[in-house]
């Protein structure tokens, strides 16, 4: 079950042993509560919008110095020249 495998984590590279009773798995409320739900979500949209441009330069090779210029190029173009304004 999720809780056979956050038990044996646990076991492993906890501090202190958790309760038999815990729960942990099924809150989340951290989250939702104190209006940090859309901070989180915004690192999640990074993390996505990081691997897209990432995949831009992988298509064409990273040992392909001239197409990763023009990627490069047209990356500063249609993304990084906007700054935060966009």
């Amino acid at each position: 079950t999720p809780f056979d495998v956050m038990q044996s984590m646990a076991d492993e590279y906890s501090v202190i042993p958790f309760l038999p009773e815990d729960r942990f798995l099924c809150t989340f409320g951290h989250i939702f509560s104190g209006g940090y739900s859309a901070g989180y979500y915004s690192y999640k949209w990074a993390e996505v919008m990081s691997a897209d441009a990432f995949a831009a330069f992988e298509e064409v090779g990273l040992d392909n110095e001239d197409a990763v210029r023009e990627v490069g190029k047209r990356f500063r173009e249609t993304v990084l020249a906007f700054g935060g304004g966009k």
